[in-house]
């Protein structure tokens, strides 16, 4: 699924976040480098570097919370995954921030080394900070390489993708979705209704709209391959039936919701689901 907020098809998530994982990992290296040289210089650059992580962090962290809801197929074994992401990310930021703070009120970001355990207790949160960090990096990149969340679908035969926006109605109305001319033959569009996830599709016998998120582990298969009017989900290879809905190829086991979809003066209209 296409990131909400990003630059010419680059998540701004996926950007930022390479900032407090090198300013993090930069400020365990420089506490090494204190045990090293001893007490002053590299103290204070681990403090400032811990510090920059944690603002950049929080930054990362709104792109990343909007796709959460926005491009992560709700109910999907990709939701769980961004779930667990986001939560120990937080984490992370708390414990640098409390690591931060210990620094400061025990003088170790202004150079001073203090006896016994304050210094170690220091160290080793920063230890557990980079070992979580790298930890959620590879749910990270299981969302962006096993889920392809963030990413762009390039089209077969040059028909990308068409991601639209949400909108509401009241149930068993019809409610405009795309132009005729919008979608070409085997092209496929993401459209929320009433907070349903949709997949319209035209094939050639016409127009379609299915339930976009797959039965089998919730894979958005509006980003799927659309041959004739069999659709299938990029992540597990599940086979469905624009038409109907009905499963033509497992994993998937059960059929997907179709809703009713007709054309009015150039306009793909369907019919509203309950919220």
């Amino acid at each position: 699924m296409k990131s909400k907020l990003g630059f010419r098809g680059h998540p701004f998530h996926v950007i930022y976040v390479d900032f407090p994982i090198a300013l993090w990992i930069g400020s365990l290296l420089a506490d090494l480098l204190h045990l090293w040289r001893g007490p002053g210089y590299w103290s204070r650059v681990s403090w400032h570097l811990m510090a920059a992580g944690i603002a950049f962090a929080a930054l990362a962290a709104v792109p990343g919370i909007v796709d959460y809801f926005k491009s992560v197929p709700p109910g999907s074994e990709a939701r769980k995954v961004a779930r667990t992401h986001g939560l120990l990310n937080g984490g992370i930021i708390v414990l640098y921030a409390v690591n931060l703070w210990w620094r400061a009120t025990h003088g170790i970001g202004q150079g001073v080394t203090p006896a016994g355990s304050e210094w170690w207790l220091a160290f080793g949160l920063s230890v557990v900070g980079v070992a979580l960090l790298t930890y959620t990096g590879w749910l990270g990149g299981e969302l962006v390489y096993r889920y392809q969340i963030g990413t762009e679908k390039v089209g077969v035969e040059g028909r990308p993708t068409l991601y639209g926006g949400s909108t509401s109605a009241s149930p068993g109305s019809y409610v405009q979705v795309a132009s005729e001319d919008e979608l070409g033959p085997g092209q496929l569009k993401h459209v929320v209704v009433n907070g349903t996830w949709m997949a319209i599709a035209r094939t050639g016998e016409g127009f379609h709209a299915i339930d976009e998120v797959c039965t089998h582990q919730g894979g958005p298969l509006c980003d799927g391959t659309l041959v004739g009017t069999m659709v299938q989900c990029p992540w597990h290879g599940s086979r469905f039936d624009v038409r109907t809905g009905a499963v033509e190829a497992g994993p998937a086991r059960t059929p997907l919701r179709t809703f009713p979809v007709r054309v009015e003066g150039g306009r793909v209209m369907v019919e509203a689901p309950e919220g």
